[in-house]
């Protein structure tokens, strides 16, 4: 999302195109061609609840994004204080209803995948990893972005994404978006 100037809240980006994107490259870097059509659906349409949000609960969600900002949290965190759920939770269910339930996982814990148990890089990780990718890249808004979690990806055999996306040294520390974009 990007600041609207004139409402100082969140309006749509154009980033989903490009986690989207990169998140099927990643799956073809990590050999798992299998999974790169749910990841590509899920790096498109894992900001859908955010548009959904804006659009229904236009001034709450501008003091979500406010606060977030204010406070430095995760805007996924404040939107599960605020409204009981998050915009993830919100664009998985209508990715399930879909019937697009692998995509629809992905969505659900693209902040979080070591919330959704598995052993092996999956779509979801694919997810994860491209929406991270690509806030720093092309930060969206004034958030903050938490870096990769190097430990999470080196259990899933995936710990050479870290090096390819130019993790952060510290990896437990939030830094800002636009900090830390090459």
């Amino acid at each position: 999302m990007l600041p609207c100037a004139a409402s100082n809240g969140p309006v749509p980006s154009p980033r989903p195109n490009t986690a989207a994107t990169a998140a099927d490259k990643i799956c073809q870097i990590m050999g798992a061609r299998y999974c790169a059509v749910n990841a590509f659906i899920g790096g498109m349409l894992h900001d859908l609840g955010q548009l959904i949000f804006i659009e229904n609960f236009t001034a709450q969600y501008r003091k979500v994004y406010q606060q977030a900002k204010a406070t430095n949290q995760d805007l996924h965190q404040v939107e599960k204080t605020v409204f009981g759920t998050t915009t993830a939770e919100v664009s998985s269910f209508l990715l399930e209803l879909w019937g697009m339930t692998e995509a629809a996982k992905a969505v659900a814990y693209h902040h979080e995948p070591w919330q959704c148990p598995h052993k092996e890089f999956n779509c979801l990780d694919a997810v994860y990893v491209a929406n991270n990718f690509t806030r720093r890249q092309n930060p969206p808004d004034q958030l903050m972005t938490a870096p990769l979690n190097v430990d999470y990806l080196k259990e899933i055999r995936a710990g050479m994404l870290a090096r390819t996306y130019n993790v952060p040294a510290k990896e437990t520390e939030m830094e800002p978006a636009d900090a830390v974009a090459a």
